[in-house]
Order: C-alpha cells, then structure tokens, then sequence
C-alpha cells in the first residue's frame, strides 16, 4: 500500500504545489461543496495522476452549533438545528451528503 503526502488546502500556487505534492485535501468542500465547473478546473489543471480528497461537507459531519457554520451558506432553522452533523440518519444529512457527492462527479 502506497502512503501519499499532502496538505490541507493549497498553501502556495497550485502549479508550484501540484510540482511538490500528489494529493491535497480540499478545505473549501467542508464550508460548500465546489460546484461541477470549480471540480472539472481544479481536475484540468492538475496532472492526470493528481489526487483531491475533498473532506465532507460539515453539514454531514458537524452539529448546527459548530461555530464553523458561519462561512456555509444554508439557513438553519431552529427547529431542524438538531437533524444535521454526526453523520446521523437524517433527510438533512443525506440530502447534503447527496449534494456533496453530485457537485464533484
């Protein structure tokens, strides 16, 4: 089994890390998930043995009350603050664990 080294997120320009580096978890898709068009660029740019791992949108991982929820641009009501995060069985949860998966097929 091969062990990759990367960083979270790209701490200098891509092209440079993409020279240093064969994988990079991707912070943005725990705040949004990257829309198809931002997948397919990142995708084109890198080369063709490149690896993204996106870490999941938090709001299949995170409670509502994490302060992180600030930067995701979904309103919360109160009545559903407890149906997201924890990776819990909920219509809340796997319609963001759907979207995740769909913006970067």
């Amino acid at each position: 089994m091969a062990v990759r080294v990367g960083c979270c997120g790209f701490p200098q320009g891509m092209k440079e890390y993409f020279g240093q580096f064969e994988v990079v978890e991707v912070q943005q898709t725990f705040y949004r998930p990257p829309s198809l068009t931002t997948a397919q660029r990142w995708r084109e740019l890198a080369p063709p043995s490149f690896e993204f791992t996106p870490k999941a949108w938090q709001l299949i991982t995170h409670p509502s009350s994490s302060p992180t929820y600030r930067r995701t641009p979904v309103t919360i009501t109160p009545q559903k603050a407890g149906d997201y995060g924890f990776f819990r069985p909920t219509p809340e949860v796997r319609a963001a664990w759907e979207h995740n998966i769909l913006s970067v097929q």
